[in-house]
């Protein structure tokens, strides 16, 4: 697992990530909250349908994306595991959590 803290981490996370879609290995972000009861963890890639059965994938948005995600208040902890091509976001919860009675 990469840790991505600034930047430079940034940078080399999107060439890696770069790397792996010419392998045609598509990087997914993988955003979860960080609380002490499960959340079902939500997938997202910058993949765009630009007609009928034809998509694009929009590379520069996955170093956009982790620049908004490393800039965000409530964003605890961006990792990218190399091995399964997967950048995971984890947030703070904004809000408590009330427990269902």
């Amino acid at each position: 697992m990469i840790m991505i803290k600034m930047p430079e981490d940034v940078h080399i996370v999107s060439e890696k990530i770069i790397c792996q879609l010419v392998n045609r290995k598509l990087a997914y972000f993988s955003l979860l909250v960080d609380e002490d009861y499960c959340v079902s963890s939500c997938f997202v890639t910058p993949v765009t349908q630009v007609s009928k059965g034809k998509s694009m994938i929009m590379v520069e948005d996955y170093e956009t994306i982790l620049k908004l995600l490393l800039s965000h208040p409530y964003v605890s902890q961006i990792e990218y595991d190399e091995e399964r091509n997967v950048i995971y976001a984890i947030f703070k919860s904004p809000y408590p959590i009330k427990e269902e009675d």
